[in-house]
C-alpha cells in the first residue's frame, strides 16, 4: 500500500478521527469532467485544470479551515498512486489530519465534485470550481 495513504491511516488512528475510507472513481471522473483540459487523468492532476486561482502560502494547506468549515470534505492524493478517498466530517478534522503527516500534493472536494482544492509541492494552494473564488479571498490570510 502506499506510503502516503498508510501516513494518512496512521494519523486518523492516533487522532482518533472518524473518516470513511471511499470509493474515489466516480468522484474522480466528475472531476475531470467538471475541471480538467482533458478528457483522462493526467499527471499531476493540478497541472490539467482548466480554470483556477492559485496562491503560494508554506502553510496554505491550514487554510482550509475556512472553507465551508463544518461541511463534508473528501481528501485523496494522486489518483495515480492509490485509489483511496477518505470522507471527512468537517474541514478541521482534515487539517488536523493532514498537520500530523509529512508534507504531500493533497486534495479535498466533497461527494458532488462541485469544486477542487490542491495543497501542492510548491506551496501553492490551487482552486477550481466554486473554491476559486475562496483561494482568491485567502490572498490576504498567512499563518
Amino acid at each position: 500500500m502506499n506510503t502516503i495513504i498508510n501516513e494518512i491511516k496512521n494519523s486518523l488512528k492516533e487522532l482518533s478521527l472518524h473518516v470513511i475510507e471511499i470509493d474515489g472513481k466516480e468522484i474522480l471522473s466528475k472531476i475531470i469532467h467538471n475541471f480538467c483540459k482533458n478528457e483522462k487523468y493526467d499527471y499531476p492532476l493540478w497541472d490539467n485544470y482548466k480554470d483556477t486561482e492559485s496562491i503560494y502560502n508554506i502553510e496554505g494547506w491550514k487554510l482550509i479551515t475556512d472553507f465551508h468549515p463544518s461541511q463534508e470534505k473528501i481528501l485523496f492524493i494522486e489518483p495515480d498512486k492509490q485509489n483511496v478517498f477518505f470522507q471527512f466530517q468537517n474541514s478541521l478534522d482534515v487539517v488536523s489530519a493532514i498537520g500530523n503527516c509529512s508534507g504531500f500534493t493533497f486534495y479535498i472536494t466533497d461527494k458532488e465534485a462541485n469544486y477542487v482544492i490542491c495543497f501542492n509541492d510548491h506551496d501553492y494552494l490551487i482552486g477550481t470550481g466554486l473554491a476559486k473564488k475562496w483561494v482568491i479571498s485567502m490572498q490576504s490570510k498567512t499563518w
